[in-house]
């Protein structure tokens, strides 16, 4: 009998360290609930954020807002590549310009008006821009098209592709792409890519 005591009495304790044991550890439990709120509280506001910046919101008319994009990238463009023939005209209008397309657009336009050596003023008109949105499944990263066509003082016709990153909520430039397509010579050769 005495055996089947210490048998029993040693089957309860192993029972109660097995017991103490099991207990969760509540600190590991409180903090995945954390994590959990935490990631619910994100979802929610990338959710929320997403339903802000969608073209399909009732508070944002995607129409009048890609109008007004068009008419002020284009405006900036023609002014820039066709209209600039000075430092001067370019410092009276720097400020719009930069406004329109962002200051490191501006200063690469403004590179291609330059000659690099000379510093002089080469653009003398610009011929044609256009300007044209992509899916617009974001208002604050729609992908715009700009071609346009422009006119050196040698003669040659240079056009260019730029691709722009575009808020339409603060109508403003956050990234961009410039790519030459083609340039034709006065004597009417042309050649791809400078």
């Amino acid at each position: 009998m005495k055996k089947n005591e210490i048998l029993l009495w040693a089957v309860a304790i192993i029972c109660g360290i097995l017991a103490v044991i099991s207990i969760p550890n509540t600190t590991k439990l409180k903090s995945v609930n954390a994590q959990i709120k935490q990631t619910q509280l994100k979802k929610k506001e990338v959710a929320t954020q997403t339903a802000v910046n969608s073209p399909y919101s009732n508070e944002f008319d995607l129409k009048s807002a890609e109008q007004h994009a068009e008419n002020t990238l284009k405006n900036a463009i023609v002014k820039e590549l066709g209209d600039l023939h000075s430092k001067k005209d370019y410092q009276a209008n720097q400020k719009k310009l930069q406004a329109a397309l962002g200051k490191k657009l501006t200063k690469e336009l403004v590179r291609l008006n330059t000659d690099p050596n000379t510093n002089e003023w080469v653009i003398t008109k610009n011929d044609a821009t256009t300007v044209t949105f992509g899916n617009a499944d974001d208002i604050t990263k729609v992908p715009v098209y700009i071609t346009t066509e422009f006119e050196e003082k040698d003669g040659s016709k240079h056009n260019y592709l730029i691709k722009l990153d575009y808020d339409l909520d603060n109508l403003t430039v956050n990234d961009y792409e410039v790519h030459v397509m083609t340039t034709s010579m006065t004597n009417g050769g042309t050649t791809d890519g400078e």
